[in-house]
């Protein structure tokens, strides 16, 4: 690009620093082959590097810090190395988070099907 105009390329690198309470590297390795092929531990550094592109670096025991140089493939791995993390969480939040459902509806074929009654029956 600077051959032909003045513009520079410039690049991201992106620091992401999560709740990692209690777990380890192993364990994380292990879920991220569930996903990925591509997962390599390094004990010496403390890091699980995912796909060439996100490295998951182990800081205490609380906590995990992903690295990444910023483009739309590494975010999207970041994106999904977040999510496994953050599921592997034992946050006491997420273990007792319960969703709320909507109330059952005539409209819903699940719910137990009662019968209507109508004006004319009543006649």
């Amino acid at each position: 690009l600077h051959v032909y105009t003045q513009l520079s390329c410039g690049s991201v690198l992106q620091r992401q620093t999560v709740p990692f309470n209690n777990k380890s590297l192993y364990d994380l390795q292990e879920k991220l082959e569930e996903v990925y092929d591509d997962v390599a531990l390094d004990e010496k550094k403390n890091r699980v590097s995912v796909a060439e592109s996100v490295r998951v670096t182990q800081n205490s025991s609380q906590y995990v810090t992903l690295e990444w140089d910023s483009d739309p493939l590494a975010d999207m791995v970041a994106d999904s190395v977040l999510a496994i993390i953050l599921e592997m969480s034992d946050d006491a939040v997420s273990e007792h988070r319960q969703f709320w459902r909507p109330p059952a509806s005539k409209y819903d074929t699940s719910a137990e099907e009662q019968p209507m009654s109508s004006e004319k029956e009543k006649e």
